[in-house]
């Protein structure tokens, strides 16, 4: 079981903290506990925590910007109409460069059973992986989002910047328009949400914030939440009406379906131990049509993701009540 996890309310004439603005550092060091500030970096921001070892190669902060901005200039104009639709606007691919450091976001499932390090990771196995999360600019401009699975170490670049994909691959990306006039719904920065958690519950926050990604039948890559701990517990209502006592914050960025929506989150108190997830081989390269068929048939099959028990995988939208 998880103890159920602080939810906070972005209602119609509230102010969102704005990733794009950034926080002062005095801000940050009221909203931060004594040993937890001991994180800032002169720059004044969070020193995050190094992505985990999983057993498996990933891929950095730097090349998974890199493919990200292939992925934008060279493939993304090919569904335009797509992209410029949920922007509201145009976009200046060919402009298009990494503006703000990639952020980590960490699977909250173990390494499936059947995935092999040695080989590439399997699509299936990319998509229940971590993430890197790179926001793409224009000049200044915020125009992109795009989740990068850090498992696709099979991916190269061409000397152009464009991509070199494998023959066989998949669940690499995830990319979305940022629509115009509404950087402030996307994700917060690390120090943003340290200090719109501060500010919403009057606790302070007792350590480095770590981004959870989200499981991909429930949410996209983008949907990822910031956890953080506060100092001691507040009283948490959820969207059900029921109340509990919580000293984890899980702030999102609002959700589009439910503008201004939802930023922030309460754990459910019972958490599956695993989720089920369909297993299709893939082709091998050379692999007669006919055979792979036959294979395919006999290997397709449902496996058991296992969670992770410090991570929770459902949430419930809840408000604070002081």
């Amino acid at each position: 079981m998880l103890a159920a996890s602080l939810g906070i309310f972005a209602c119609a004439g509230e102010k969102v903290v704005s990733p794009s603005h950034g926080v002062s550092r005095d801000a940050l060091l009221q909203a931060l506990t004594p040993e937890a500030a001991l994180g800032i970096s002169q720059d004044g921001r969070l020193q995050l925590a190094a992505p985990p070892s999983t057993g498996r190669a990933q891929i950095t902060g730097e090349k998974a910007g890199a493919l990200a901005l292939g992925m934008a200039r060279f493939n993304a104009p090919y569904n335009n109409s797509y992209y410029e639709a949920r922007r509201g606007g145009p976009i200046s691919y060919g402009k298009l460069r990494v503006c703000e450091p990639p952020l980590y976001a960490a699977s909250p499932f173990e390494r499936l059973d059947i995935d092999d390090p040695a080989s590439a990771a399997h699509p299936l196995q990319k998509a229940l992986g971590p993430v890197w999360l790179v926001r793409l600019c224009a000049g200044e401009d915020p125009q992109m989002n795009v989740a990068v699975a850090a498992y696709s170490t099979d991916l190269e670049l061409n000397k152009d910047g464009s991509i070199d994909f494998p023959a066989i691959g998949g669940n690499d990306f995830f990319a979305e328009a940022i629509p115009i006039g509404h950087i402030a719904d996307e994700l917060p920065s690390a120090e943003s949400a340290v200090v719109l958690a501060a500010t919403s519950t009057g606790r302070r926050v007792s350590g480095v914030p770590e981004l959870v990604a989200p499981f991909y039948r429930s949410d996209d890559p983008l949907e990822s939440r910031w956890h953080l701990r506060l100092e001691s517990p507040v009283r948490v209502r959820t969207s059900i009406g029921t109340f509990v006592e919580s000293s984890d914050v899980y702030v999102s960025r609002v959700r589009e379906t439910n503008r201004p929506g939802s930023i922030s989150w309460s754990a459910d108190a019972v958490q599956p131990a695993s989720a089920d997830v369909l297993f299709v081989p893939t082709l091998r390269v050379g692999e007669n049509w006919s055979d792979y068929l036959t294979r395919r048939r006999a290997g397709t099959r449902t496996l058991h993701a296992a969670r992770r028990v410090d991570m929770p995988i459902k949430f419930t939208a809840a408000v604070i009540t002081q």
